[in-house]
Parts: C-alpha cells; sequence; structure tokens
C-alpha cells in the first residue's frame, strides 16, 4: 500500500515509522522495526473500482454517464441516476456524505436526502429502482461486501 503512495507522502510515513521505533526503544530499551507491507490481494477492491462498477451500472440503467449525474439538471431520471449514485457509494464504500457530495458538487445534506428518498423507493419496491439495484447487487464480484 505504501508502493501506491506519492512520493513525498510514502517518505513521510516511513519517517514516521523510524521515529515511532526510536521512541519505543527510548521508553522500553527493546528495539522493534515497523514493516510496512503492501495491500493484501484478497482485500476488497479499492473504492474506486467499486466506483467505476457502479457507475457503469447506473449507466447501463439510465443511460446516463458521469458529467450528467454531476450536472445540476433536475430532470427526473438524471436525479434518479445521481441519488442512486449516492445510495450505492454510500452502501458499497467508506465514503462519507460530504466526499461524495464533493466529488457531485453537491452539499452533503443533498446526499443524505438523496439516499433516503432511494431507500424509500426501495421499501415500495418502486418498479424502475428495485429492478436497478437487484441487478447491480447480483452483477457484484463475490468479494466486495456491503459496509453499511
Amino acid at each position: 500500500m505504501i508502493e501506491q503512495l506519492p512520493g513525498a507522502t510514502r517518505v513521510a510515513v516511513e519517517v514516521m515509522c523510524r521515529r515511532i521505533e526510536r521512541k519505543f526503544y527510548q521508553f522500553n530499551r527493546t528495539r522493534v522495526s515497523i514493516i510496512i507491507l503492501p495491500a493484501s490481494e484478497t482485500k476488497a477492491m479499492p473504492e474506486s473500482e467499486v466506483e467505476n462498477l457502479i457507475l457503469a451500472h447506473i449507466y447501463e440503467a439510465f443511460k446516463v454517464n458521469w458529467p450528467q449525474i454531476a450536472s445540476p439538471c433536475r430532470k427526473r431520471f438524471i436525479v434518479s441516476a445521481r441519488h442512486l449514485y449516492f445510495l450505492l457509494m454510500r452502501k458499497y464504500t467508506a465514503w462519507s456524505t460530504l466526499r461524495i457530495g464533493g466529488k457531485v458538487g453537491v452539499d452533503h445534506t443533498t446526499v443524505v436526502n438523496g439516499v433516503k428518498r432511494m431507500k424509500d423507493l426501495l421499501d415500495v419496491n418502486d418498479s424502475i429502482i428495485t429492478p436497478v439495484v437487484e441487478s447491480f447487487i447480483e452483477a457484484l464480484p463475490a468479494h466486495i461486501k456491503a459496509i453499511r
């Protein structure tokens, strides 16, 4: 994972590890080494790949691409696609509502409202949204699990 960090960040992490090692030695008089291991292949996909799966599925279902989702357009099918993006990103990534809203260019409360509206539609088995969400869940690779 450290190999994926930008150069300056990687150096900062390595320097911090050396400081921790020195402090530990000062207090305990025992030498330790902090080893930073690469990310495991069995971990969940990076959020950007999960996001790409979500966007691909939304495009397949609504024929709405990213610029349309991120636009301030208020057409019903685009708003539904945007709210579905909010719901799936909240459910399958560790992203906060603030981060999701920042990516789309809206306030975090808009994300909360969109997630609530999609959940309400799923609760009443909406004829448009429910099949889209169910087909997305079926199409997910086995190692991706819902976080929330």
